[in-house]
């Protein structure tokens, strides 16, 4: 009979409860019901998922996010972390340029590591941004390879000296071009700039619409 009466008690107790408090407290319970839940987390970007996935790596100032050399952006991966990469793999846009990539062809070549090699790939690299620099088509790195060699015979930097237009092109585009985009962006994020469009020299077949920061 105790433990009945003890029953009775906590019921009676919780129906005066609820009869004493009125509108305002039954308001406040249901408030506090709403803070009540199941903490959120957040998945940071994990080493080995590079392994997995060789076209990821870590963004250093993010964690939540991974960057995708493929389609050169970053992507959140603090909702579900590797399914995150997976989803972004099925993506149209991203299979795309995986197609893209594998029609292009790929110069591969061993070059032993000494001081003159060094001082060459720094003359090749230096050859390719002053012609983008100062806008000049790539086809006089043609011209430029056995000028060097003829010109400057007893410079052994001069006669190891080979980048015609098609290496010309994949330096400026596989080892300058990231760096400097990522410079910029290093530098937008803390710096006011300002964006300008201008199409007015677009003359060819396939449209473009350049976007300039200053």
């Amino acid at each position: 009979m105790a433990v009945e009466g003890t029953d009775l008690h906590l019921e009676s107790d919780a129906d005066d409860l609820e009869d004493k408090s009125g509108p305002s407290s039954s308001k406040k319970l249901k408030t506090s019901a709403k803070s009540v839940g199941a903490a959120k987390y957040r998945t940071k970007f994990h080493q080995e998922w590079s392994k997995l996935y060789p076209f990821v790596q870590e963004v250093k100032d993010n964690p939540y996010k991974f960057q995708c050399n493929v389609c050169m952006r970053q992507v959140a991966c603090d909702h579900q972390g590797k399914h995150d990469i997976e989803r972004h793999m099925e993506k149209a846009m991203h299979q795309a340029n995986v197609k893209q990539m594998k029609g292009q062809t790929t110069l591969g070549f061993y070059l032993e590591s000494s001081p003159i090699n060094e001082q060459v790939i720094r003359a090749e690299v230096k050859v390719a941004h002053m012609l983008a620099q100062h806008n000049i088509p790539l086809s006089l790195a043609d011209e430029l390879t056995p000028l060097f060699h003829d010109i400057f015979p007893d410079s052994d930097i001069a006669k190891n000296f080979s980048s015609r237009r098609t290496k010309t092109a994949c330096i400026l585009n596989g080892a300058i071009a990231p760096v400097l985009q990522q410079n910029l962006v290093n530098t937008m994020k803390t710096c006011p700039f300002t964006l300008s469009i201008d199409g007015s020299t677009d003359t060819g077949v396939e449209k473009m619409n350049p976007l300039t920061v200053t």
